[in-house]
């Protein structure tokens, strides 16, 4: 299951916070593993404490991978550090909205087939 947000603007520790009970929400609605997909194409900034945020999403049990889409440098950069801050390997970037959900269809068949 895919939760997805689009984010606009300067995202600081508010906008990060309301995201991650969203997505806490998200989960506890639907009681399956979550693939987090965050379009960042329209924002400019993320705060420090917004990319702890993020990172903290990464330690949920119930999240498989956090994948965040943009192409602007200093987004990538701070996805990068999001990573850094967050589980080893569950964060990702994609140049666009169809790479994250193909990379999340692969890992949810490469599931179904292991099972």
């Amino acid at each position: 299951m895919t939760f997805f947000a689009g984010l606009y603007g300067e995202i600081h520790k508010n906008e990060a916070r309301r995201w991650f009970n969203s997505l806490r929400r998200h989960i506890r609605e639907n009681e399956q593993p979550v693939y987090a997909i965050v379009d960042l194409y329209h924002v400019s900034f993320i705060g420090t404490t917004a990319r702890l945020q993020f990172a903290d999403a990464t330690r949920l049990p119930e999240v498989k991978s956090l994948l965040f889409v943009a192409s602007e440098p200093h987004m990538l950069q701070a996805i990068r550090m999001i990573g850094m801050l967050g589980e080893r390997g569950t964060t990702h970037a994609f140049n666009s909205l169809d790479d994250a959900r193909q990379f999340v269809d692969t890992q949810m068949n490469a599931e179904t087939t292991t099972v």
